[in-house]
């Protein structure tokens, strides 16, 4: 029964370890192809504050690593690889959950602040920022700029804190499994002697006592 319960559970984490693995897809191509969020960073922080864009990077290979990881653990039926893929899943919930927090509660805050800093500027042009992020067709209304520039940044967080949730709740799921995994006992197969595997085939090679005289009797009565 504890044999069953874990290649149920070796099925589950390898299910969920390759949507984590689409998941880390996801984010790196929608991190380098859009690249709104550094673009924003480098306008609104100019003191080098925030930063968050980088973390992203950090998210993609620790992503990785946790599916790949948790992957090869239930496979190899390793305990040793179970224990490891279990402290690494801790590590990834909590990475996930705190870069999520941070989003929702400082640095949401800390963007929409700059941007009204920046309205605040008589001489900052907004339309150039616009371009640059790819709206080109907004008018030459301060406030209207304004208005778009912050639901841009809303979008934006909001999709990265969409990703951040799968992140954390695929990662969280992994997590579980495997501290039920870890708990099963583990039956592998059974592996033969060596004396039992191979086939041993003796043959007689010489002369026996029985084949001697028999020859000496044909040669005397030759």
């Amino acid at each position: 029964m504890a044999s069953l319960a874990f290649k149920f559970i070796r099925r589950i984490v390898n299910v969920l370890s390759f949507l984590l693995l689409l998941e880390t897809v996801v984010i790196a191509v929608y991190t380098y192809w859009s690249r709104t969020l550094s673009r924003l960073e480098m306008y609104i922080f100019s003191n080098g504050d925030g930063g968050f864009s980088s973390v992203t990077g950090y998210l993609i290979c620790f992503s990785l690593f946790m599916a790949l990881l948790s992957s090869t653990a239930v496979n190899s039926k390793s305990k040793f690889t179970i224990k490891l893929a279990l402290i690494f899943g801790i590590f990834y919930f909590t990475f996930s959950v705190a870069c999520f927090a941070y989003i929702k509660f400082s640095y949401l805050t800390k963007m929409t602040d700059g941007a009204y800093d920046m309205y605040n500027r008589s001489t900052f042009d907004f339309s150039s920022l616009l371009a640059m992020i790819g709206k080109t067709n907004i008018i030459n209304n301060r406030q209207e700029q304004l208005t778009c520039l912050m639901n841009i940044i809303n979008n934006e967080l909001w999709v990265i804190m969409i990703m951040l949730t799968c992140s954390y709740s695929l990662g969280g799921f992994i997590t579980i499994f495997m501290i039920m995994g870890g708990n099963c006992k583990i039956r592998k197969p059974k592996t033969k002697p060596a004396e039992e595997e191979a086939e041993v085939i003796v043959q007689q090679v010489g002369f026996s006592g029985g084949s001697l005289r028999k020859a000496s009797h044909k040669s005397s009565m030759m």
